[in-house]
């Protein structure tokens, strides 16, 4: 049996790679495409599925690599994938898919593996726990499992790129909090490729928020009150809260008689989650 840090980790990782998360699962997501696909440049600043593919299994091998305490020299052989980037010398698809899931296996494993004290500190070189490190990894690949699901429904949008910060040092903590703290601070920032939430939604219009660019792909407000739903609903599970009061939302849809906006989006940035576990 896993420890509990152990076991806090693998179950994120497997619920992003197994469940919805919001998005369809990653794992299928590698599946499937053709070769004329993969390669399509669907619009100007989004990756073609196959650097998108090799881009993130890059970073689940370089956290990989420092988990276990690898060298990194046969990863920065291969070139610059920051900023969703990939290296020109990775594998082709369908090989590139196939390196990706046998690395994420790797990675479970090694985790699996790993006692609480080595779980809670830093390798060498590195910024964040060995756990984090691992969680951090999932967040990465849910935010590119997202992006193949919306190629996969051909949405053109360029991507924003934007910067953020963590104002809300997590040093003072160690073991499962930590982690958990440094897992929510670099997905709200825009760390490991993401955008920055309070960023990438504050200057668009109440009527922007309400067009939806495909039939069966949720608007802007749809898809923030969609989060703001499974916020409290998570919050309130934490607490020990009833929810049997909040409606059933299907899978990237959002319960009617929500805020519009902007309040939605003001209502999402005021902490909640975060909040609980941090005293």
């Amino acid at each position: 049996m896993p420890n509990p840090q152990a076991q806090l980790v693998l179950n994120i990782l497997d619920e992003m790679w197994m469940s919805d998360g919001w998005i369809d699962p990653l794992e299928p997501l590698l599946d499937g495409w053709t070769r004329e696909q993969v390669t399509r440049s669907y619009a100007t600043g989004v990756i073609p599925v196959e650097g998108n593919i090799n881009h993130t299994s890059y970073w689940e091998d370089y956290a990989l690599h420092l988990v276990t305490g690898k060298s990194l020299e046969d990863l920065k052989a291969l070139g610059d994938a920051d900023n969703g980037k990939f290296p020109e010398k990775m594998s082709k698809y369908p090989q590139s898919a196939g390196h990706f899931k046998e690395v994420r296996a790797e990675l479970r494993k090694a985790v699996l593996n790993l006692d609480e004290k080595a779980l809670d500190e830093r390798a060498e070189g590195d910024m964040l726990s060995r756990s984090a490190r691992a969680a951090t990894r999932a967040v990465h690949s849910g935010y590119h499992a997202g992006q193949l699901s919306y190629l996969r429904r051909l949405m053109e949008a360029a991507e924003p790129k934007t910067t953020g910060s963590i104002t809300m040092p997590t040093s003072k903590f160690s073991g499962s909090k930590r982690m958990l703290l440094d897992l929510m601070d670099f997905a709200w920032i825009g760390g490991y490729s993401f955008d920055p939430f309070e960023d990438v939604t504050k200057d668009i219009s109440k009527s922007d928020a309400r067009k939806t660019v495909k039939a069966g792909m949720p608007a802007i407000l749809g898809i923030v009150n969609h989060m703001k739903f499974w916020e409290e609903y998570v919050t309130r599970r934490l607490r020990g809260l009833d929810t049997t009061d909040m409606a059933v939302v299907e899978p990237g849809e959002a319960p009617s008689g929500m805020p519009g906006w902007p309040e939605a989006r003001e209502s999402l940035i005021a902490p909640s989650m975060r909040s609980f576990v941090q005293p």
